[in-house]
């Protein structure tokens, strides 16, 4: 048995095991949704908000700024119900908050577009870190059969646990043990977490030196992911 005080995702996961956006039905219903679906102005304050907050500015220090701000998901987009959208040709990504019910969320889907950039900008780095990680083999679970989703949602809840464990009085077999209950769900999350605490923003989380440390860890020390 597994306890934390912030349990963030996972908390959503067990409350609302069916989210899986591919399959064309919405998690998020109007009743519970971050933003008025109608309120346009409403959205891209949503957006704004999220894009000033030192959360976004890691994540944009990790993998990078697009060249065009961070909007709404375009019609074609919201019919097929998907949460956001990274455009490679244009360098954008795009959020849907009217299709999320909480801030997390909010910022998960950001990470999940980010990775999606970093997988177009190094699909080497990719193949090299995701050899030998388990697919996902239920297919409730968002990313099964799809290798590309499935590592962009690696990398957002391996973010997520860097977040959450980064308190320094927390301790360490308890954040381990959160990373194993992050990677049965998304399986390639641990991987991607010794990967990000390689980062400069991640020097000084408490688990650095213990994400890195085990024998045979073969990691980069930058993602220099490429500036437009």
């Amino acid at each position: 048995m597994l306890e934390t005080a912030s349990p963030g995702v996972l908390q959503a996961i067990v409350s609302e095991p069916s989210r899986v956006d591919s399959l064309g039905e919405a998690w998020a219903t109007d009743r519970f949704a971050l933003v008025d679906p109608k309120d346009t102005v409403a959205q891209l304050a949503a957006l704004r908000a999220l894009t000033a907050t030192p959360y976004a500015d890691s994540m944009f220090r990790l993998f990078g700024t697009p060249s065009r701000p961070v909007g709404l998901v375009g019609e074609r987009g919201q019919r097929a119900g998907r949460l956001g959208e990274f455009i490679a040709s244009r360098d954008s990504i795009s959020l849907s908050p009217a299709r999320m019910t909480t801030p997390a969320q909010l910022r998960h889907a950001l990470a999940h577009e980010l990775a999606h950039r970093w997988q177009r900008a190094m699909p080497g780095e990719f193949e090299a870190l995701w050899e030998g990680v388990e697919p996902i083999h239920d297919s409730l679970r968002y990313g099964f059969a799809n290798e590309q989703e499935h590592q962009a949602e690696a990398v957002a809840f391996a973010v997520h646990f860097l977040q959450t464990t980064a308190a320094p009085d927390l301790p360490t077999d308890a954040a381990l043990d959160l990373l194993q209950a992050y990677e049965r769900l998304v399986p390639g999350t641990r991987v991607m977490a010794r990967r990000l605490a390689a980062q400069p923003i991640y020097r000084y989380h408490p688990l650095a030196s213990t994400l890195l440390a085990p024998p045979g860890a073969s990691l980069p020390v930058a993602i220099d992911m490429p500036r437009p």
